[in-house]
């Protein structure tokens, strides 16, 4: 018979139980039953039942039990046996992979069972050193699908060019020695004349453009449809 689960005196979970888990084959060969436990937590939406898998591993990684939790959170592994005695490593951890709508829980719990003689019937202590085995998965509430729309825009600007030219800093340079005329007052040329002149060049303009778009979304337009507790978006997708 199984025995109660109880706290031992460091707060773990204790059984009665035993070794290598094999299916009894003689009554009358001593067997020690033990039955894993855990305890599942949903947070962001109410725990679905049978919705995530979790599995008792040995020490070599091998699967040797899996269970689903029920709608209370609970997790009970089917039964396995011990029929040898010896002290025995096994791992409990989750088996179902992170999803778009949960985060599951990545913890691994450590299981130690010791077996042994009771005088002819083979006994097994459960050990939990980090407690009994509690998931915590979260809900993405926020879950949306992302697309990415493209869209072709042909972008034209109106660009007015006005060429100047500006004049620099004027110089006057004396080309050789004044020149002294004795006992004359007329100047050559025309009075308060001019002289005229052009300068020409031919330039090239970098004109930078920076081309560019804001999005400016409208209002949401809303359509409500049919409404189930029975089809999941998964099926309505599909379909």
């Amino acid at each position: 018979m199984l025995s109660k689960l109880k706290d031992n005196d460091n707060s773990d979970i204790v059984a009665s139980c035993n070794p290598d888990p094999v299916d009894p084959v003689d009554p009358v060969d001593p067997v020690a039953p033990v039955v894993f436990v855990g305890t599942k937590i949903a947070e962001g939406a109410q725990l679905p039942a049978d919705r995530f898998t979790f599995g008792v591993l040995d020490a070599a990684g091998d699967l040797i039990a899996a269970a689903t939790n029920d709608a209370n959170g609970g997790i009970v592994f089917p039964t396995v046996f011990f029929t040898t005695v010896g002290t025995f490593q096994y791992t409990i951890r989750e088996l179902t992979q992170t999803s778009e709508e949960w985060i599951t829980d990545p913890t691994v719990f450590p299981v130690v069972i010791t077996t042994r003689m009771v005088g002819a019937d083979l006994a097994a202590e459960v050990v939990y050193p980090n407690g009994t085995p509690v998931f915590v998965n979260v809900f993405q509430a926020n879950v949306v699908c992302p697309v990415t729309a493209h869209q072709t825009v042909r972008v034209c600007v109106p660009v007015l060019e006005r060429p100047f030219a500006r004049v620099g800093d004027i110089t006057t340079t004396c080309c050789g020695a004044p020149v002294i005329t004795p006992g004359s007052n007329v100047c050559a040329g025309i009075p308060n004349g001019t002289c005229n002149f052009t300068i020409s060049q031919r330039i090239c303009v970098d004109v930078p453009v920076a081309f560019g778009t804001e999005i400016n979304t409208g209002e949401t337009f809303v359509e409500c449809q049919g409404i189930s507790t029975t089809i999941t978006c998964a099926d309505e997708c599909a379909g």
